[in-house]
Parts: structure tokens; C-alpha cells; sequence
């Protein structure tokens, strides 16, 4: 297995998951703040973009899709890891998006517009989905709520990522709540979009939790939590998510998938007094 991948299999041999290496971004620190609103100048970092494929009950579950061609030359990498991995795209049963931003969903298409996971149902938090690609939608809910504005310079983007999977019908909603349906929980996370979501997959005697964008700043965020993203869609609500999470994984001994942990980007979460720690597994 090469180095942009990481192979992880669940106790009774019920399951894996595979951190694949999409690329990298730089995040400079001016992007961060303090709950007072005080910004980091001065340094900039680079931020790994991590996609996760998921074997449970027969299916090969990829979450994210990397950034495809729309974040430069040091991302898009996740097809070719992929077949590194010995997985053709067209072997992926489903589809489990985060959130609509570019870095984890223009991977869906190809060059040309096409699919590239031609036999995958396409599964979205819906509200996502009304906010990203619905520009109908967009109003109501950017009245609603202030949904920042790049939300309506990406609708073209989106809907040239979700065109074919919306031709084919191969698009669904996926509800958030806290029901287990056959081992898979959605779990609404929402601040840094307003649909966020992460997945919680039981493998009986381990879960794991895959989020999105629920820490970009690993150095910072675990022993900071309050330190936020300047392109958090609500600020506030994604430092609330972000502990509810860090707390929650803690005590029930999670293990913990991140888009943008450094790679591959699994492990685990410790409570402090005041504050958490992030344990890799490799």
C-alpha cells in the first residue's frame, strides 16, 4: 500500500476503513480565529485533504470524494489512490457527502463532466443540497439564516458536480438523526455549513465517526476548541458542534476519521480538564 493510503480493519474482521489521501491546501492563518474574533497573523499551513472508504455489510462506502480539479495541482489525487488501492471507482456502491464544499465533492466528475463513480447512489444531507445546488432554495435560506454569499458563487460549480448523478436518479437525501439503520447513523453537525453532517458506523465492538470539516488546524483546535474558521458558515454553532463532538468521541472511545486531520487522518480523542488531545493510529 503506498503512502497516501492507510488500512484500518474493525475488530471480528466486521469491517474496515482506508484513509486515502486526496492532496493537500494551504490554510493561512489569517482564516483563523478566537471566539473574540482576534485573528492569527503571520504563518500559513498546510492542511491534507483525506477522503474515507468504508467495507460494511457487502458495500464499499466511500465518504467524500476529494477535490477533484478545482483546488490546484496538489489535490485530486483520489482516483489514482484508489486504484493504487486495487479499487476501481466504478466497484463504489455509495456515495456519503459531508458538506458541498469544493474540496469534497468536485471529485464526482471528470474532466469531460462525467461521473466518475458511474454505479454509486449519490447520498446528501438534504438541506445541504437545497442550500448548494437548489438556487431556489438558496434565497429562502440565505434570508433565514445569513448563509454567506459564497454559497451563490459555487452554484454553477455544484451543479456541473451533481449534473449527472441528478440525470441518472442516482441522488438521495439522507436524514440526519440519531436512528442506527443497518449499522450507519448520520449525525447533523452544523456551523461550518449548515447542513454538515458526519457518519457513525458500528462495527459492534469499535464505531467510527468520519466528519468533514469539523477541525481544520489540528495543532490548534483540539487544545482551542473555540478557535474557528473565517468561512464557518455560522461560527458560533461549528464551536458548539465541534465540542459536543470532541466530548462525545472522548467518552465513548471513538475512533475518529477527519477530512483535513493531518494524513491519514484516524484516531482518537482524550479529555483533558480543560481541554482534548488527538492520539493517531499510525
Amino acid at each position: 500500500m503506498n503512502a497516501d493510503l492507510f488500512y484500518h480493519e474493525f475488530s471480528g474482521h466486521k469491517g474496515s476503513v482506508t484513509s486515502i489521501k486526496d492532496g493537500d491546501f494551504i490554510l493561512k492563518s489569517d482564516m483563523l480565529k478566537e471566539k473574540n474574533g482576534k485573528f492569527f497573523p503571520d504563518k500559513s499551513v498546510s492542511t491534507s485533504i483525506n477522503a474515507f472508504l468504508v467495507k460494511m455489510n457487502q458495500e464499499l462506502i466511500l465518504v467524500d470524494v476529494g477535490a477533484g480539479r478545482a483546488c490546484g495541482q496538489n489535490a485530486g489525487k483520489l482516483i489514482q489512490n484508489l486504484n493504487a488501492l486495487g479499487v476501481n471507482a466504478a466497484e463504489i456502491n455509495k456515495i456519503l457527502l459531508t458538506h458541498l464544499h469544493a474540496d469534497h465533492v468536485m471529485g464526482l466528475v471528470n474532466s469531460s463532466g462525467e461521473a466518475t463513480f458511474e454505479n454509486a447512489m449519490l447520498y446528501v444531507p438534504e438541506k445541504e443540497f437545497r442550500v448548494g445546488v437548489d438556487p431556489d432554495a438558496l434565497e429562502a435560506e440565505a434570508e433565514a439564516e445569513e448563509i454567506h454569499s459564497y454559497y451563490k458563487n459555487t452554484l454553477d460549480l455544484l451543479s456541473y458536480a451533481f449534473s449527472p448523478y441528478i440525470t441518472k436518479n442516482a441522488v438521495r437525501f439522507i436524514p440526519v438523526s440519531e436512528e442506527d439503520i443497518n449499522g450507519l447513523t448520520s449525525v447533523g453537525t452544523p456551523g461550518h455549513t449548515p447542513g454538515h453532517t458526519s457518519y457513525l458506523f458500528d462495527f459492534g465492538d469499535e464505531k467510527l465517526l468520519v466528519w468533514g470539516d469539523i477541525v481544520h488546524i489540528c495543532s490548534l483546535q483540539f487544545q482551542s476548541p473555540e478557535i474557528t474558521v473565517q468561512f464557518d458558515a455560522d461560527a458560533q454553532l461549528a464551536q458548539g458542534s465541534r465540542v459536543n463532538l470532541f466530548e462525545k468521541a472522548a467518552s465513548e472511545k471513538w475512533i475518529i476519521a477527519g477530512a483535513h486531520l493531518p494524513f491519514p487522518g484516524i484516531g482518537y480523542i482524550q479529555r483533558h480538564e480543560q481541554t482534548f488531545s488527538w492520539h493517531p493510529l499510525c
